[in-house]
């Protein structure tokens, strides 16, 4: 497949790159410093230099892709960001103008309290309060999500913390259309993430729909 990757100078989208180019799909990235991949050197990987807030540019560059794939982040967890809504409403114009319907972006677990869920009390007292500005904007990409973009095929993958660490070399659990899955460790490599987005090119399972992923306990 032809993929455009977006956030790939982060560690997971590094993760994400890497193991697209292994499983030979071509990849294109949009970056505002191409320095920073000047590590990987592939011939089916194109590095472009530009706004990921630009929604002219991001069309001329997912022309001809098959999918989206998003690892875009705030690496403060303190400030308040506007980098996951507004990234989100950038790129579903572009991939409307580029006739792209297929989408995949991470966030992380307890977007939003679930009530259902055991460790709502912890979600909502403990989480949150600490978290609470990158998630409030991740709440706001989810809403548009789900409110405006029903002519898009999203998947909004939720991890829990995120490590540095080998991958496990496990299937994941997954819970679709939850915030949490008590399955799971409470943190997961970066590169079981990775491979976990590619896995949903290959299904519509995910389709319109969030899903928390983790490490069987």
């Amino acid at each position: 497949m032809k993929l455009t990757i977006l956030g790939s100078t982060g560690n997971t989208g590094l993760e994400l790159v890497k193991l697209a180019l292994d499983e030979g799909h071509e990849v294109v990235t949009v970056v505002r410093n191409p320095a920073k991949l000047s590590s990987i050197q592939h011939e089916k990987l194109q590095v472009v230099e530009g706004d990921i807030f630009s929604t002219e540019f991001l069309q001329t560059h997912l022309d001809g892709c098959d999918a989206v794939l998003s690892c875009l982040g705030s690496n403060n967890l303190t400030r308040a960001t506007t980098i996951y809504s507004g990234s989100m409403k950038a790129i579903v114009p572009a991939m409307r103008a580029a006739k792209v319907s297929r989408i995949i972006t991470i966030a992380t677990w307890h977007v939003k309290v679930d009530p259902n869920d055991d460790p709502g009390r912890m979600a909502r007292w403990v989480i949150r309060p600490i978290l609470s500005k990158p998630l409030n904007d991740m709440a706001v990409m989810a809403k548009y999500l789900e409110d405006e973009c029903q002519d898009i095929d999203y998947t909004m993958v939720l991890p829990p913390q995120l490590t540095n660490s080998a991958s496990t070399g496990k299937d994941l659990v997954f819970d679709i259309g939850r915030q949490f899955t008590s399955k799971a460790a409470y943190t997961i490599p970066r590169a079981d993430v990775a491979k976990f987005m590619l896995q949903c090119l290959k299904t519509s399972d995910f389709n319109k729909n969030c899903v928390a992923i983790g490490v069987p306990k």
